[in-house]
């Protein structure tokens, strides 16, 4: 993090912490007579305890970064202010102090920026600061304004402030040194200006942009600069890219052996079938998977399974019929499927597992060679994760240990023990 500080310094023209407009101002003094000392030391306020952040310009975009920079300051207050001898600084440099007057009318904006106007993009600065003694990170700083030895305002902000290039980041809130320091009292600004970026400087705030890429999507976009991306968007495969905003990069539908079974609770004797039957698949490929138009097929009817659900590489679903623990055995499925629909005969049957019709992956498990156990599961060896070696009778076994509370055995949701 970046410390920036605006810093005012109390130079001699101060009067007991008060300003005294006859410093650096341009007030004619000239004339004479007894009431030219009142006049000449009218109070401009407490040093300038209510002069606001209320909009910076922290990375331009068509008008160049080093000279595209500015922010802008408001006075709260009822009496005016004058902001000479105030630092800027930024945790970094040394430090920018404002030499001049610079008079500040109650509920009047200022804009300091890093160059003129002519270079700026054509904002007319009340004044041109340094940038190499004070300057906005693009990431992320922490800016002071002081008086002195006092604190005026502070913001600090990060990139979880809507910090978008070529936009200000303005105060969408009432001026408050109080209340603007949360992300959430700013927001992108909106407002053309001349130099195609976006910023309201010196005039009041503009309105909030949100959309930027036009896709429909604003704060729930996780990236707005392609229209592309927004949440529900259709995933690009190996592209590396999150185009549905899940925070998961590539997601797509099982292909025929990225999801098989691993593991099937055929007969769960002393619980009742089919409420105490299950299903296990596993992702044995490399990028995570949708099940999204999942069935299962005993050969005779076939199950849809509820969509939505994304699994990971290595990671396995457990599929049930019920979820009450007290009567399935005491297994907690991920996904339910009809167990009236799909029922498993307990000397087994041919299993399909499909998407969108398409066969993934099949198992005849009344084939011989596959065990038919009461009360344990029949578990695929790891070694043997394969949409066809899992069709081999001899790499299945009777699964361990013991779960639930009836005595059943085996590994419902968790990784497979070699056999």
């Amino acid at each position: 993090m970046i410390w920036i500080i605006l810093a005012c310094g109390l130079e001699p023209g101060l009067n007991g912490g008060k300003f005294d407009d006859s410093v650096g101002t341009n007030t004619d003094d000239s004339g004479g007579g007894d009431d030219s000392g009142a006049d000449s030391k009218e109070d401009l306020g407490e040093a300038p305890g209510n002069i606001v952040l209320t909009e910076l310009m922290i990375d331009s975009d068509i008008v160049q970064d080093e000279q595209g920079e500015w922010l802008e300051l408001l006075n709260i207050g009822d009496l005016p202010v004058d902001l000479q001898g105030m630092v800027l600084q930024d945790g970094e440099n040394e430090g920018y102090t404002l030499p001049a007057s610079l008079r500040v009318e109650p509920g009047a904006r200022v804009v300091l920026a890093a160059a003129a106007a002519e270079l700026n993009g054509g904002i007319q600065a009340d004044h041109v600061y340094d940038r190499g003694a004070f300057s906005l990170s693009n990431d992320g700083a922490s800016i002071q304004l002081i008086w002195g030895d006092r604190l005026v305002d502070a913001l600090t902000y990060d990139l979880s402030f809507p910090l978008k290039k070529g936009h200000s980041l303005g105060l969408a809130i009432a001026a408050d040194p109080d209340t603007n320091d949360v992300a959430t009292a700013w927001c992108s600004e909106a407002t053309e200006m001349t130099s195609g970026d976006y910023g309201t400087p010196g005039q009041d705030f503009g309105s909030c942009a949100a959309d930027f890429d036009g896709d429909g999507f604003d704060s729930d976009d996780c990236n707005d600069d392609d229209p592309d991306v927004y949440p529900g968007a259709e995933e690009v495969e190996e592209d590396g890219i999150d185009q549905d905003c899940d925070g998961l990069v590539d997601e797509r539908l099982p292909q025929p052996g990225d999801l098989i079974f691993t593991e099937v609770m055929v007969d769960a004797d002393p619980v009742s079938d089919p409420e105490g039957e299950w299903i296990e698949l596993t992702n044995i490929g490399t990028v995570p998977l949708l099940l999204d138009g999942i069935s299962l097929d005993d050969g005779t009817t076939e199950a849809e399974l509820p969509g939505g659900t994304v699994l990971l590489p290595g990671e396995v679903v457990l599929l049930g019929t019920g979820d009450d623990l007290s009567v399935n055995g005491g297994v907690q499925p991920d996904l339910l499927y009809d167990g009236d629909l799909v029922q498993l005969n307990d000397t087994g049957e041919l299993l399909k597992l499909r998407v969108d019709g398409d066969l993934l992956d099949d198992v005849d498990f009344s084939k011989g060679s596959f065990p038919h156990p009461t009360g344990e599961s029949i578990s695929l060896d790891p070694s043997a994760f394969d949409a066809g070696d899992n069709d081999d009778g001899d790499v299945w076994c009777k699964g361990v240990p013991e779960y639930g509370s009836e005595g059943l055995q085996g590994t419902p949701g968790e990784m497979n023990p070699p056999c």
